[in-house]
């Protein structure tokens, strides 16, 4: 495998207007497991491990869509290989905690996507208390 293969997908993400009222829905009526929650948005992991994000945008914008952020191990090696490639791919690599992301256009039917490198999920995600909240980006 080449440092710009994508190797997996780290989560899937769905934009929404107000996240208290859709973090609830998904945890408390759909009884998905809460991994990381922050007052513009949560992470779920469901029973197969497979990640679902939902975010609200910094400048309140909305639109309705959906993304999906696939692993690579070197982000640096995985942009380079995609740009050369033809891929638009924002000039700026967001930094967070967890993980360096490059956002993309893409074909018509993906609204976004991103590729990331973050260490293991089990590194990332402790079990979670809510005496121990966590700020995320």
């Amino acid at each position: 495998m080449t440092a710009a293969a994508i190797n997996g997908i780290d989560i899937h993400t769905y934009l929404v207007k107000e996240p208290a009222r859709a973090i609830a829905f998904w945890r408390d009526t759909m009884g998905l497991r809460l991994t990381w929650e922050a007052e513009q948005g949560a992470e779920f992991e469901l029973a197969d491990g497979a990640s679902f994000g939902l975010w609200k945008m910094d400048d309140d914008s909305w639109m309705a869509g959906n993304g999906v952020m696939f692993g690579v191990p070197d982000i640096d090696a995985a942009v380079a290989h995609y740009r050369a490639k033809g891929v638009r791919i924002a000039e700026h690599i967001e930094e967070s905690p967890v993980c360096r992301m490059a956002f993309a256009r893409t074909a018509r039917a993906i609204t976004s996507s991103c590729i990331s490198a973050r260490p293991p999920r089990s590194e990332i995600f402790p079990v979670r208390t809510s005496a121990s909240p966590r700020a995320r980006h």
